[in-house]
């Protein structure tokens, strides 16, 4: 009986530098499956929050979600993704099954989720634990109470709709506006994927975002964290559509004064932005969009 021969050392490595060769072409691949996966899973949850949100406008009489309403509870805040009760001496509790939208969710807080958006990837929380990952088109659509506070930032009151806000000179806008108030809901957005960048003296970080905002405020906050730069928005139809990061868009909007260069390179790097440059795919008022 003959014996087997074993392999050399040169036909082990070369059995060796095939597999390493497989490996070369097969993980990148993998990667990619994986990280195109997550970003369906994530536009998928998004667009489950907008059917929502539309679902929330057809039974509150055509009246669409605000971002906070916090009329006579102080330490009761409740917002479309959850309830927050604070008394500013206990943990926070959060409450998803409390949330604005959660009836019209089957109380399921995944679907505020993005796979792509994880505690690993911020460097703080709100509640000790994600909320959404995704940001509200509030500022034209629900801004919510107008929350009056007194020198110290104790809860006084709310500032009624209508009249002139102290501060800042303009009619306090009502809570939220009617569905009905949209001149294009295919061009309106309504959500989108979000983070809130910030500026420390030790370091920049990263936090998740519940109000979108339009380029007029100068806070860049739509967060194009997938794979080829890509962030998702929702628009009030129900149809979600992909935006690809535009590298030069800071330069050219309304960006705070203070900003430094290392400022705008940390929102940069952390691919922080808006979605155009004015306030137009923002505003329920506006049909056309150039």
């Amino acid at each position: 009986m003959k014996a087997r021969r074993a392999f050399t050392l040169v036909e082990m490595l070369v059995v060796i530098a095939i597999i390493a060769l497989l490996a070369a072409l097969i993980i990148p691949a993998i990667n990619s499956a994986r990280a195109s996966a997550r970003s369906t899973q994530a536009s998928s949850n998004l667009r489950q929050l907008t059917m929502a949100w539309i679902q929330y406008a057809e039974v509150q009489g055509d009246m669409v979600p605000w971002l906070l309403w916090d009329p006579a509870k102080p330490h009761v805040q409740r917002y479309w993704f959850a309830t927050v009760i604070d008394d500013g001496v206990n943990p926070p509790q959060l409450d998803f099954d409390r949330g604005l939208l959660a009836p019209y969710l089957e109380q399921d807080p995944e679907v505020f989720q993005d796979p792509d958006f994880s505690l690993s990837s911020i460097t703080e929380t709100r509640f000790n634990t994600l909320t959404s990952a995704f940001g509200y088109n509030a500022s034209y659509l629900g801004p919510g109470t107008s929350i009056q506070y007194d020198e110290n930032w104790n809860w006084v009151g709310v500032y009624q709709p209508g009249t002139i806000h102290p501060q800042s000179g303009k009619v306090v806008p009502p809570p939220a506006h009617a569905f009905a108030s949209l001149k294009a809901t295919s061009k309106t957005i309504v959500f989108a994927d979000s983070a809130r960048g910030y500026n420390s003296d030790l370091s920049p970080g990263l936090t998740e975002n519940w109000l979108l905002e339009p380029p007029s405020s100068g806070n860049p906050t739509t967060h194009y964290r997938h794979v080829g730069d890509i962030a998702h928005v929702s628009f009030a139809d129900g149809h979600v559509k992909k935006f690809r990061w535009v590298e030069n868009e800071l330069d050219v909007t309304t960006l705070p004064s203070y900003w430094t260069d290392a400022d705008k390179a940390n929102f940069y790097n952390r691919r922080l932005g808006f979605v155009g440059t004015t306030d137009a795919l923002y505003d329920r008022d506006i049909e056309e969009v150039d």
